[in-house]
């Protein structure tokens, strides 16, 4: 067997900045957030959630991709729920507009 360790980094206006380990064989954005402290409520701004990733593209090349969601909308964490993060996602929280 071969141990291959996935990880998602988290940036931003997180409770936290740093490199998550998976601890679970699938782990969803909501999962995500709460592992990484949620939205700092001095700095973060919930409205700002980002999910960075590349995709390999039809001709195998990397392809980015950026996932937005506004978690003040309650449908938001219904689809954070079902969005799986992949290996080597990046999830960034943007700042408060009051902060910038």
């Amino acid at each position: 067997l071969v141990r291959a360790p996935r990880s998602f980094s988290v940036m931003g206006a997180a409770g936290k900045a740093e490199q998550i380990g998976f601890p679970a064989p699938q782990v969803s954005l909501a999962e995500a957030v709460a592992l990484a402290g949620g939205s700092n409520p001095n700095t973060g701004d919930p409205r700002a959630v980002f999910v960075f990733r590349i995709t390999k593209g039809p001709n195998g090349e990397d392809k980015p991709v950026v996932y937005h969601l506004n978690m003040m909308r309650a449908s938001s964490f219904i689809l954070a729920q079902r969005f799986a993060m992949h290996d080597k996602d990046v999830l960034y929280v943007g700042n408060a507009a009051a902060n910038q």
